[in-house]
């Protein structure tokens, strides 16, 4: 599964990083963890945290990164993720950068994306709309150009430091027009979150989880796919398997159809035995994260300001 992580600078997405990491690879969450498959990584997400902690923030992303993970559960590993992370600036360039480019395919060929934004930045600086217009553009992209549906995760940043109705309803205004569409579209599964770093972490498990829940539940309906194709072929040489096709494939040294259909039906035993707990920590997944969103979901007042 591939997630795109996309906001402008200081929009807070190498905090977030930092304290995701830290909070589903040290303390997990309902039985689920993140391990970064390279080292250096996983010391870099951890050391991040630990100075987050202590009021030292990390400097904007300055450059195309990609992190590779994995997600257990109890223990066992469950499915690989790469979560690429691209500079705030390459969101405005257009056509004039390289990074750009690859982000404009990178969004249309993700599996699922990410989008943050400044809730502070935007409740208390009116001319930060403006910046705003490249991101929206990318969103209703995300949108608008799969075919089948993906998870799109609208997170708010900084939420902790957004307090009145008023500002809300400030912060949330330039994507109501994205809002609508995320509402009314069959191409994603969307939802909005607030997101807290820092001292006093809020809810920096939901944006990885949701996408998370929908890439185990497609990776197991694929699954399903597979077995039902197994099932289908085996079905096929079953109605074939004559004891004239037995005796004569011995005879020619050939493959007979019931070893046809014993091997598809072995196949599809195979894909069955990787099914079922695939789809039942989807399922487990899915429900750690309606929890979570009930304990650490918008305020009253982002959702009376926003409609969210």
């Amino acid at each position: 599964m591939r997630i795109v992580m996309l906001g402008h600078s200081n929009a807070g997405k190498t905090t977030y990083m930092a304290m995701m990491y830290q909070l589903m690879n040290v303390k997990g969450y309902r039985g689920f963890r993140i391990v970064a498959k390279d080292c250096d990584r996983h010391a870099e997400l951890l050391d991040n945290a630990r100075a987050i902690e202590s009021d030292r923030y990390p400097p904007p992303t300055a450059r195309h990164s990609e992190y590779d993970f994995t997600l257990h559960f109890e223990g066992r590993e469950i499915s690989d993720f790469t979560w690429s992370d691209y500079r705030g600036g390459a969101i405005m360039e257009r056509s004039t950068s390289a990074d750009t480019a690859a982000l404009l395919n990178d969004v249309a060929a993700s599996d699922a994306v990410v989008i943050f934004a400044d809730a502070h930045e935007l409740a208390t600086s009116p001319g930060s709309h403006v910046n705003i217009e490249d991101l929206t553009d990318l969103m209703h992209r995300a949108i608008e150009e799969r075919a089948d549906a993906k998870p799109l995760v609208l997170a708010f940043t900084k939420a902790d430091l957004v307090r009145k109705t008023s500002d809300w309803t400030s912060a949330v205004e330039p994507f109501e027009g994205v809002r609508r569409a995320m509402d009314t579209s069959r191409n994603v599964k969307a939802t909005t979150v607030t997101v807290s770093c820092g001292r006093k972490v809020k809810a920096v498990q939901v944006p990885v989880l949701w996408c998370l829940s929908y890439g185990l539940a497609n990776e197991a309906k694929a699954l399903r796919n597979r077995v039902a194709y197994y099932q289908r072929r085996a079905d096929e040489h079953g109605e074939n398997d004559t004891l004239f096709n037995r005796v004569g494939s011995w005879w020619r040294n050939e493959e007979s159809e019931h070893h046809k259909q014993l091997q598809y039906l072995a196949r599809a035993e195979e894909k069955l035995a990787e099914l079922a707990p695939l789809e039942d920590r989807a399922k487990e997944l899915a429900a750690a994260l309606t929890k979570a969103q009930r304990k650490d979901g918008p305020p009253r007042a982002f959702r009376r300001a926003g409609r969210f």
